[in-house]
């Protein structure tokens, strides 16, 4: 679904887009460097750019569960970028059979509903509206904490639910050093569903008894989490200051047209590219969330369909899409929920919205009214097809490698300022300045120059004009 491209091209084409996916590359490189201390990257938390701050892997996500993965494949192979290739596909693969698991082992889905389910989740249509941003790919810790917490059980002993309570708790932590966006969501998502626990006679109690039987459990195992999350609370405090990211135009809220238009092939087909162009015209790639037209239908069917806890669906749904769509209700959100400024929506919450869609996909082809073969095959079919799209893959391995031969660095400098014409439109100097980290990413030297979600202040004023190297083009 999402490889082909890499595969055919003889592993050249690279997943993603020139800028974030170079990005993620050279935060995961940087993880690999620090694991053998070499060059600058003697601290985790310190990337050799944006000279003389410190905390520069605190203006990104730290992904250091993605570096888990990347530190052993870079291991076997000489070439990051053939590293990352190998790593998106691992990634993908992980994100797969982790929801594969919970479906069929925790909700008991058969082989086929969790399979179809899975499939939502790790390559459906928003999935690959994000390869852009590879970061966002690292969800499996989220997933394989919630199958964590679901195992806790009233006949198991208290060894194994502590088991459960202290694997949940370490994936957690995890997932928000992986990706601060998905682990965001993740909380939020928990407070919403405690939330409307305690609306209903029926759950208020359960939730109560819950929280009584395993007192001692959530208490320790909260002060764990914390203390395990006390270094990224300390890094991201010392820049979040730096930064008021709540502003309008920095929202970023999708809208109705962006949750139905989507770009499955199936759909444009079945429209005949007016409907589907109609609802994706001016509309930024950011705020396109559909999940496929007949796949929308089928997750309406299954809401209906699940009649003991429906109202649980649709008030969790209903929530979640008013405060990420509504500016309004967006900006209340982020002025009083913590760590809301520290992110830009856009259509990123459907991350929180996808497991959900898996679920009730899965228990749609697990209750679907109908015992004829054919017809399950059918709808089986259209779910799969209409997750197809054309992946978006914008750079090559020799492309990146040709950029970076063009820079001459002089050998008498420890600390660089590469001086980019900013005021020129027709230069994208965030790839230029990627082009520098990377440049100078196995040397001992600095940039004050760097490329990230959030960027200090040019301090170049205590540079050499001799280490400032003017960039034309």
């Amino acid at each position: 679904m999402f490889s082909y491209p890499l595969l055919t091209s003889g592993w050249q084409l690279v997943p993603g887009a020139f800028d974030d996916a170079r990005l993620i590359n050279y935060i995961l490189e940087h993880g690999y460097l620090y694991f053998h201390h070499e060059g600058t990257h003697l601290s985790f938390f310190n990337i050799s750019m944006f000279y003389p701050a410190i905390n520069t892997l605190s203006y990104s996500d730290m992904l250091l569960g993605g570096m888990l993965i990347y530190i052993p494949i870079r291991e076997l192979v000489n070439n990051p970028t053939t590293a990352l290739q190998a790593w998106f596909i691992i990634v993908c693969i992980f994100n797969y059979y982790s929801m594969y698991l919970l479906l069929h082992k925790r909700f008991k889905f058969n082989i086929i509903s969790s399979s179809v389910g899975a499939f939502i989740f790790a390559f459906g249509l928003p999935r690959e509206n994000q390869i852009g941003h590879l970061q966002l790919f690292l969800q499996f810790y989220m997933i394989l904490s919630i199958l964590a917490f679901t195992s806790l059980s009233s006949n198991k002993s208290r060894l194994y639910n502590n088991i459960c309570f202290l694997t949940g708790i370490i994936l957690f932590a995890l997932q928000i050093y992986s990706s601060f966006y998905i682990g965001w969501y993740m909380v939020f998502g928990l407070v919403n569903l405690c939330i409307i626990l305690l609306l209903f006679n029926e759950t208020r109690l359960k939730f109560f008894n819950f929280i009584i039987k395993y007192k001692h459990e959530i208490i320790i195992y909260s002060l764990l989490s914390i203390i395990l999350l006390i270094p990224l609370i300390k890094h991201y405090l010392s820049v979040g200051t730096q930064f008021l990211w709540i502003q309008d135009d920095i929202l970023r809220t999708t809208n109705i047209r962006g949750i139905i238009a989507n770009r499955s092939i199936l759909d444009k087909y079945i429209f005949n590219n007016y409907f589907n162009s109609h609802f994706l015209q001016n509309i930024d790639d950011e705020h396109i969330i559909g999940i496929g037209y007949i796949t929308s239908i089928i997750i309406i069917i299954s809401i209906y369909l699940c009649k003991n806890h429906r109202k649980y669906f649709v008030l969790f749904l209903l929530i979640v899409y008013t405060l990420f769509i509504s500016k309004t209700m967006n900006l209340y959100l982020y002025k009083i929920f913590p760590g809301s400024s520290a992110i830009r929506s856009g259509s990123r919450f459907i991350f929180l919205i996808l497991p959900i869609y898996s679920y009730l996909i899965a228990y749609f082809m697990q209750n679907i009214i109908t015992s004829k073969i054919f017809i399950k095959t059918m709808i089986f079919m259209l779910i799969i097809i209409e997750q197809i799209a054309i992946p978006y893959y914008s750079w090559t391995k020799q492309g990146h490698l040709s950029r970076l031969e063009k820079y001459i660095i002089p050998q008498n400098c420890n600390i660089l300022y590469f001086d980019i014409n900013k005021d020129n439109e027709e230069i994208d100097y965030c790839l230029l300045e990627l082009d520098i980290m990377w440049k100078l990413i196995y040397t001992d030297k600095y940039t004050v120059n760097g490329y990230s979600g959030y960027e200090p202040q040019h301090n170049k004023g205590m540079i050499s004009p001799n280490c400032t190297i003017r960039i034309k083009d």
